[in-house]
């Protein structure tokens, strides 16, 4: 087997960047991310749907609050999120966990928020004790942290259950910015040219782009939002380096 397919499962709604987040470490590792939300147009996937991507995922892994429970099926009584767990369960396949770091601060807005948290926290109480195995879950409070753990959780899990090694190429930019609008036709021209395939088609053995302007313009923004849009066309890794804190022989 040269790939293997993560189903990535969680509410959607409030955990978009946790779920980009988690594809991307997936990614890394030259594996193949399934996440309801870039399979189909429709923001909310038939339940047929959603247990077809839970049976045809090599690896369940889970990325959840402890405060949304999320939407629940009429027909079942539970959450699709509970839903898929169960399918991945009972066809005994592998699982990881991720649970983000409650707030100390957090508080319920009002009674729905305070029926989401309560039912939450017994879907978790269950998960994370399932089949009396005291399953412990890796707790995040960054995207940083998650990327870092679901990569790390991958890897071990790849030689302890599939035999396989992967490697994960290095990715040094800082974290990548919450917003980040306009650029488009900078972008477009710099993403043709920064692609490998580019480079090799102008016979270059290596490319060099630099961008100049006044303090403030958006420079360093524009090539750490490159770094991230960009990273999967580079097999050897995405490098970053403060030039005005390094030396040259460390660049």
């Amino acid at each position: 087997m040269s790939t293997l397919n993560i189903f990535v499962s969680g509410t959607i709604d409030d955990q978009r960047a946790e779920r980009s987040t988690v594809g991307a470490a997936v990614e890394s590792l030259r594996l193949d991310a399934t996440r309801a939300e870039t399979e189909y147009s429709s923001e909310r996937s038939s339940r047929e749907e959603c247990l077809r991507m839970a049976r045809e995922g090599d690896v369940y892994l889970g990325v959840y609050t402890q405060t949304r429970y999320g939407w629940s099926i009429p027909a079942d009584g539970i959450s699709v999120t509970e839903m898929e767990f169960n399918e991945a369960q009972r066809l005994k396949k592998p699982t990881l966990i991720f649970v983000q770091k409650l707030p100390t601060d957090w508080a319920p807005k009002d009674a729905d928020e305070k029926q989401q948290r309560e039912k939450q926290k017994a879907f978790l109480n269950r998960v994370l004790d399932f089949d009396g195995g005291k399953f412990r879950a890796a707790e995040y409070e960054t995207l940083a942290q998650l990327e870092n753990q679901v990569a790390g959780s991958l890897m071990q899990l790849l030689v302890e259950r599939f035999k396989m090694t992967v490697t994960r190429p290095p990715f040094l930019a800082p974290r990548n910015l919450d917003v980040f609008v306009g650029r488009v036709a900078q972008i477009e021209t710099l993403s043709r040219v920064l692609t490998p395939s580019t480079a090799l088609r102008m016979g270059e053995t290596a490319l060099i782009h630099g961008f100049y302007g006044v303090g403030g313009l958006g420079k360093t923004a524009l090539a750490l939002h490159l770094a991230y849009a960009l990273r999967g066309q580079f097999d050897g890794g995405v490098l970053w380096a403060d030039l005005p804190t390094v030396r040259p022989d460390q660049t």
